[in-house]
């Protein structure tokens, strides 16, 4: 069975899968439908987070790297405008751990919008 189908049984069936702090599969729901589908969700725990990261709206590593290549594609068109991983407007680059400057708006940078 897909990783989406089994989303889309476990929603009807009134569980809420997420991914945990710790990185795990994480389900709530009434304890007879938790019982009855837990063979499938541990067969294809695996695919079931993977297709959670990957539809998390707030991923921020996924937020970032669309934001990069939003950038990426500005500078290859000679654009000057850069993008902020929130999808506003950047106004300042901020140094990154990695080294690569990373560009943020106003509310996103560390100063939170003061000075």
């Amino acid at each position: 069975m897909s990783a989406s189908r089994l989303l889309k049984q476990a929603r009807d069936a009134g569980l809420t899968l997420r991914v945990s702090s710790a990185g795990k599969l994480a389900c709530r729901g009434p304890a007879e439908q938790v019982e009855r589908l837990k063979p499938l969700l541990v067969e294809n725990r695996d695919e079931l987070l993977a297709a959670l990261l990957d539809f998390v709206p707030l991923n921020p590593a996924r937020l970032q790297r669309e934001a990069d290549r939003r950038n990426d594609d500005a500078v290859a068109d000679g654009i000057t405008d850069r993008w902020c991983s929130c999808g506003k407007l950047a106004c300042a680059a901020w140094p990154s751990d990695n080294g690569r400057a990373v560009w943020r708006c106003d509310d996103c940078a560390p100063t939170r919008g003061r000075a």
